[in-house]
C-alpha cells in the first residue's frame, strides 16, 4: 500500500505536469487562434456593406462607392442581390461575400462588385456599383491593441501557474487571460469568421464561458468564498450550467443553419427564423453575463472587506476599481446592442468594450507591479524583467506612433500610404530604439563587467533602505529581507523567523519555497545561543562551527546558512537560506548577509518605535477629545442649569413646564417620571440591553451594587414597553417580614390571620397587566420563593387563607445586590427560581465604574435639590468637581445624590463649593498624592501625574491671570475662554486673591 505521504506527493507532482501542460498548449492554441482570426479577417473581403443577423443595412461606408453619381444604400435599405446572384438569407449574403475573388489591383483595375438593394420608403428597387478589397488596416489597429493587451495577461498569468503549477487561483487565472483573449479577438470580428466553423465555435466558447470564468477566479480569489467551501457542486453548477446550455443552444443554432441553408426562397424563411430565435438567446445571454459581472464585483467587495492584510486589501482595491470603471463601457455598449442596431453595425461599441479591457487589464498591472499580485522578481531575474518592460513599452509605443500617423495620413492625405507611413514611423523608431538599447546594453555591459559585486550591493542596500525610510510592519520587513537576499544571491528557499511577544523564543514569520518542518526555535535551545552570540551558521564554510545538534536544527529549517538579526544584546529575529543555486556560500556572502541584517534590524527597531509612537499619539489625542467633550458637556450643563434657575422662585403648589412633582413624589423633566442619566460607555450599554428588552415580556434581573439606580432601570423598563399605560408597582423584599411580605405579595382575605379584620389586594393583583419590581429578591424565604415560582410558571395564585386561584398577567423586574450562585449553593435561594428570573440579565455598573458621568449626574441632582429647597444655585466650582470626581463613591448614585443635596443646604453662593462637601470628599481637594483617573475613550484607565499643592494653585493664578489680560479685564470673555461661568470665575479670583 502507498503511504499518505507519497499519494500527496504524487498528486502534487501529477498537478504540477498537468498544469505546465496546460500552459504551454494552452498558450499555443490561444496564439494559434488569434493569428488564424487576424489572417482570415485581414484578408476576407471588404466591400463596406453591414448587415447583422438579417439583410437589413446598418451601416454603409460611403468610401466603397465606385461613382459618386450612383445611388447611395442607406440605413434600413435591404439587400437583395450580390454579385449577380439573388440574397434571401444573411448566412448567403455572407457565404457571398467570402467567396469574392480579390485581384491584384496593381494593373490599375479595381475590384467592384454590383449590390442591389430595396428602399422601403419608397418602394423601389436599386443597384450601385461597389469596391471591394482586403480589411484596411485602420479597421484591424483594435485587434493588434487588443492581442498585446491580453497576451500580457496571458503571459503573466501563464508564468505564475508554470511557478506554482499547484495553485487554483494561478490555475485559474491563467485560463481566464485564455479565454478572454479567444473572446476579445473573435468579438471583434465574429461576423467576417461567422462563416467558419472551427473559428466561429472556439470564439462562442470564449465568448459565452468568459463571464463564468471570470466569477469562477474571483470567488477564489484571494481565497474561496464560504458559500463556495460549503456548496461547490451547486455553486458550480449554476455558475457553469447556464453558459453551457447557452452554447449547446448557439452551437446546434449554427448547424440547423448549415443544414437548411439553401439559395432559394423556402430555406430563407428557415435561416431567418433560426436568426431571429439565436438573437434573442444573445439577448438574453447579454442580461446573463451582467449579472456574472455584478457577482465578480460583489465577491471583489467581500474580498476587499475581509482582506487578511494591507497589500491584500490594495490588491483586491486595484481590480476592484478597475471591475466597477469598465462598468461604464459595458452598459454603454449594451445600451447600443439593444437601441441603435445601426451603430452597432457599424462598430459602435469596438471602442467602449476596448476601454473595459483596458481598465480591467491596467488594474490587474497595477496589482501585479505594485503591490505583487505576481511576484515576478521571484521568477524572472531583474535584467530580464526589465528587458519585457522595456520591450512591452516600446511595442506600445510603437503601436501609438504607428496609428497616430496612419489616423492623421487618412485625414489630410486623399490616398494615404500605408509604405510611406511604415516607413516613416519605423526608420523614427529603429534609430530611438538603437540609441537608448544600445546606450543601455554598453553601460550594463561594462558595469556587469568591471562592477558586478557593487552592483547587486547598491540594488540591495536600495531595496533594504526604501524599506527603512517606510516604517513597514515588521512581518513586511521580514519580507523585504528575505526576498532581497534571495535574490540577490540566487538562492531558491529560505525562511525569517522573528522574537514573538509573549513567547519565550522565536516563530516564523515567512518562507519562500517549501514551509520548513520547524516553524519555532525557543531561547533556551543550541542554535538561539549561537546566534546570541553574534555569529552567523554556514553548513558550506569548514571555518564555521558543525555542531551536530546545530546540523540537525539547520536540516530541520531546510537551510544551510543562518544570520542573526541583533540589535546591541537582543536578539530579535534570524534568516535562515537554503543551498545557493550557483554554488557554494563564500565568506563575501556572509559579510553581505551581515551588511543585510544590520539595515533589517534597524528597520525593525524603527518600526517598533514607530510604532509605539503612533500608540502614544492616538491615546494623547484619545484623551484631548474626550477632556474637551466632557467640557463641553459641563458647559451645556451649567447654561441650561443657568437658564432654568427661575424655577427656584416658583411658590408652593406651582406647577412649571419644565419641572413638575407627581403625587408619589417623583421629580418629572420635560415630561419624562423617570431617566437614566448620562453619556458614558457604559450607561449606554446598559441603555441598548433595556432598548432590545423592553418591548417584550421576558422577566429581567437587574443586578449591581446598592445605589446605582436598579429602581430607575427598571421604572424605564416599564416605560419603554407596551405595558407603560398600565401600572407600575414596586416591593421592596427586604424590608418586609416573611408573613407581612407574602400578604403583600399576593393579598389576603378577612380573617386570614388575626390582624386581618378585611381583605386586601396584594401587588401582583394590583400589578395586572403592568409590572411588578421585586427589589432585593435574594432576601425572600423559601416558602416565599416557592409560591413566587408558581406565578412566574402559571400566571395563577392564592391569597392568604382563600383557595380561589385568581389568574393574572404582570412581568416581573427583580433586582438584587446579592450574589445569587453564592446563595444557591448555600440553599438560600431555589436554583428554578433563579433561571426563571434571570432570562435577562442587566448588571448595573457602580458609580466609579461610569465616573464620566458624575460631572452629568451631579448637576442633575443639583436641579433637582434646587427645586426642592426653593434654592438658586447655577454652577459647581470645577475643584468641587474634580473632588467629586477624585471620591470612591462606595454608596454609589444615592451617595453622590445625598452630598449634592446636603451641599444645597449648606452653601450660601450661587455655586457649589469645595467647603459645601462633606470631610471625606473635601479631602480630595489637598490630597494630592492620590492620582485621578480619565477614561481614555473606554480604552483603559490612565493616570495623570502628580503635584503638589502649591503648583496647582500657581499654575490656575496663572491662567485666570492670561485669560484676563488678553480679554482687557473683561470677565465674561475670561470666563468663556476658560470654559467656565462667570460666577465660578469671580469665586475662584476671591479665593485665590486676585480680587
Amino acid at each position: 500500500m502507498f503511504s499518505p505521504k507519497f499519494v500527496v506527493w504524487a498528486f502534487l507532482r501529477e498537478a504540477k505536469v498537468h498544469n505546465r501542460t496546460l500552459v504551454l498548449t494552452g498558450s499555443f492554441l490561444a496564439m494559434v487562434f488569434s493569428f488564424a482570426v487576424v489572417f482570415y479577417s485581414w484578408s476576407f473581403p471588404e466591400i463596406g456593406v453591414r448587415a447583422v443577423f438579417s439583410l437589413d443595412i446598418q451601416y454603409f461606408q460611403k468610401e466603397n462607392l465606385l461613382n459618386s453619381d450612383q445611388e447611395l444604400p442607406l440605413t434600413g435599405d435591404k439587400i437583395t442581390a450580390l454579385d449577380g446572384n439573388t440574397i434571401y438569407s444573411w448566412p448567403q449574403f455572407l457565404r457571398t461575400v467570402q467567396q469574392l475573388p480579390i485581384r491584384n489591383s496593381a494593373d490599375g483595375v479595381p475590384n467592384t462588385v454590383r449590390l442591389g438593394f430595396y428602399r422601403p420608403s419608397d418602394q423601389t428597387n436599386h443597384e450601385s456599383l461597389l469596391l471591394y478589397g482586403q480589411t484596411s488596416l485602420e479597421n484591424m489597429i483594435p485587434s493588434f491593441l487588443w492581442l498585446v493587451l491580453k497576451m500580457a495577461m496571458v503571459f503573466a498569468g501563464g508564468l505564475i501557474l508554470w511557478w506554482k503549477p499547484t495553485e487554483d487561483s494561478a490555475r485559474q487565472f491563467f485560463i481566464l487571460g485564455l479565454v478572454s483573449l479567444v473572446a476579445y479577438m473573435g468579438g471583434y470580428h465574429w461576423w467576417r469568421i461567422a462563416t467558419q466553423p472551427i473559428l466561429i465555435f472556439c470564439f462562442q466558447a470564449g465568448a459565452i464561458f468568459l463571464p463564468a470564468v471570470s466569477l469562477h477566479f474571483f470567488m477564489i480569489f484571494p481565497k474561496q468564498k464560504l458559500f463556495l467551501v460549503r456548496r461547490p457542486l451547486f455553486t458550480f453548477s449554476v455558475v457553469y450550467g447556464v453558459p453551457s446550455l447557452f452554447l449547446f443552444l448557439m452551437i446546434t443554432g449554427y448547424f440547423r443553419l448549415r443544414m437548411i441553408y439553401g439559395v432559394d426562397a423556402a430555406s430563407a424563411e428557415g435561416s431567418n427564423f433560426i436568426l431571429r430565435e439565436m438573437l434573442l438567446e444573445i439577448y438574453f445571454y447579454l442580461a446573463v453575463a451582467f449579472v456574472w459581472f455584478l457577482g465578480c464585483i460583489g465577491c471583489l467587495i467581500h474580498s476587499f472587506r475581509n482582506a487578511s492584510d494591507e497589500t491584500q486589501r490594495n490588491q483586491v482595491k486595484w481590480i476592484l476599481m478597475g471591475c466597477i470603471a469598465a462598468l461604464a463601457p459595458i452598459v454603454y455598449s449594451g445600451f447600443i446592442v439593444f437601441t441603435d442596431a445601426s451603430r452597432f453595425g457599424r462598430g459602435g461599441a469596438t471602442w467602449p468594450m476596448f476601454a473595459a479591457s483596458l481598465f480591467v487589464t491596467a488594474s490587474f498591472s497595477v496589482s501585479i507591479t505594485r503591490y505583487k499580485l505576481i511576484q515576478l522578481s521571484q521568477y524572472l531575474s531583474s535584467g530580464f524583467s526589465y528587458f519585457l518592460m522595456s520591450s512591452l513599452a516600446g511595442l506600445i509605443y510603437y503601436g501609438i506612433v504607428f496609428s497616430g500617423m496612419l489616423l492623421v495620413g487618412t485625414q489630410f492625405i486623399e490616398q494615404p500610404s500605408l509604405s510611406q507611413v511604415a516607413m516613416v514611423s519605423g526608420t523614427a523608431m529603429i534609430i530611438i530604439l538603437m540609441l537608448d538599447r544600445l546606450r543601455g546594453r554598453m553601460k550594463a555591459a561594462l558595469d556587469r563587467r568591471f562592477f558586478k559585486e557593487k552592483i547587486k550591493l547598491d540594488q540591495t542596500f536600495r531595496k533594504m533602505s526604501q524599506a527603512i525610510e517606510s516604517l513597514v510592519d515588521p512581518l513586511l520587513m521580514a519580507r523585504r529581507l528575505l526576498l532581497t537576499t534571495t535574490e540577490s544571491l540566487g538562492v531558491p528557499k529560505g525562511s525569517v523567523f522573528l522574537k514573538a511577544p509573549d513567547f519565550p523564543g522565536f516563530k516564523l514569520a515567512d518562507y519562500l519555497g517549501n514551509a520548513p518542518r520547524q516553524d519555532v526555535i525557543y531561547n533556551d535551545s543550541v542554535l538561539a545561543k549561537v546566534l546570541l552570540k553574534g555569529e552567523s551558521v554556514c553548513l558550506d564554510l569548514a571555518s564555521m562551527p558543525s555542531d551536530p545538534a546545530i546540523r540537525k536544527v539547520l536540516n530541520s529549517l531546510g537551510g544551510v546558512t543562518i544570520v542573526p538579526l541583533q540589535h546591541e544584546e537582543d536578539l530579535t529575529g534570524f534568516l535562515v537560506l537554503g543551498q545557493k543555486g550557483s554554488g557554494a556560500f563564500t565568506i563575501d556572502d556572509l559579510n553581505l548577509l551581515a551588511a543585510f541584517s544590520q539595515i533589517t534590524v534597524l528597520g525593525l527597531v524603527s518600526a517598533e518605535g514607530h510604532k509605539k509612537i503612533d500608540l502614544l499619539n492616538n491615546e494623547l489625542k484619545g484623551k484631548v477629545v474626550k477632556i474637551a467633550e466632557q467640557q463641553n458637556r459641563i458647559l451645556a450643563l451649567q447654561s441650561q442649569l443657568s437658564r432654568g434657575s427661575q424655577l427656584s422662585e416658583v411658590t408652593d403648589g406651582q406647577v412649571t413646564d419644565a419641572l413638575s412633582v407627581n403625587t408619589a413624589g417623583e421629580l418629572h423633566l420635560n415630561g419624562q417620571a423617570q431617566k437614566l442619566v448620562g453619556s458614558s460607555q457604559q450607561i449606554k450599554y446598559v441603555m441598548e440591553l433595556v432598548g432590545k428588552v423592553a418591548p417584550g415580556g421576558s422577566a429581567v434581573l437587574l443586578r449591581g451594587e446598592s445605589g446605582t439606580g436598579k429602581e430607575v432601570v427598571a421604572q424605564v423598563l416599564h416605560e419603554q414597553s407596551s405595558r407603560a399605560d398600565k401600572p407600575f408597582v414596586k416591593v421592596h423584599c427586604g424590608a418586609l417580614s416573611a408573613g407581612l411580605l407574602e400578604s403583600e405579595l399576593f393579598g389576603h382575605v378577612k380573617g386570614a390571620f388575626t390582624s386581618a379584620i378585611k381583605d386586601k389586594i396584594g401587588r401582583f393583583e394590583a400589578a395586572n397587566g403592568g409590572t411588578l419590581f421585586l427589589d432585593e429578591i435574594g432576601d425572600i424565604n423559601q416558602e416565599v420563593q416557592i409560591k413566587l415560582l408558581r406565578v412566574l410558571q402559571e400566571k395563577i395564585f392564592e391569597k392568604v387563607g382563600s383557595n380561589v386561584p385568581i389568574q393574572v398577567d404582570v412581568r416581573i423586574i427583580a433586582a438584587t445586590h446579592q450574589n445569587l450562585e453564592e446563595l444557591i449553593r448555600q440553599g438560600k435561594f431555589r436554583s428554578d427560581l433563579f433561571y426563571r428570573l434571570n432570562v435577562f440579565p442587566i448588571t448595573i455598573p457602580t458609580l466609579k465604574e461610569r465616573d464620566d458621568d458624575i460631572p452629568e449626574l451631579s448637576y442633575y441632582f443639583l436641579q433637582k435639590a434646587c427645586y426642592k429647597l426653593g434654592k438658586t444655585i447655577v454652577s459647581i466650582d470645577d475643584e468641587a468637581l474634580l473632588c467629586l470626581r477624585a471620591f470612591s463613591w462606595p454608596g454609589n448614585i444615592r451617595q453622590l445624590e445625598n452630598v449634592i443635596e446636603r451641599g444645597v443646604v449648606i452653601t450660601s453662593s450661587k455655586s457649589l463649593q469645595v467647603d459645601d462637601l462633606p470631610d471625606e470628599i473635601k479631602a480630595m481637594a489637598y490630597d494630592f498624592n492620590s492620582s485621578v483617573e480619565v477614561a481614555n475613550s473606554g480604552q483603559g484607565l490612565i493616570k495623570v501625574t502628580d503635584q503638589s499643592k502649591s503648583d496647582y494653585l500657581r499654575r490656575e493664578k496663572d491662567k485666570i491671570f492670561q485669560a484676563l489680560s488678553q480679554h482687557g479685564g473683561n470677565k465674561s470673555k475670561a470666563s468663556r475662554s476658560l470654559g467656565m461661568a462667570r460666577s465660578t470665575l469671580v469665586s475662584r479670583m476671591k479665593k485665590l486673591g486676585l480680587e
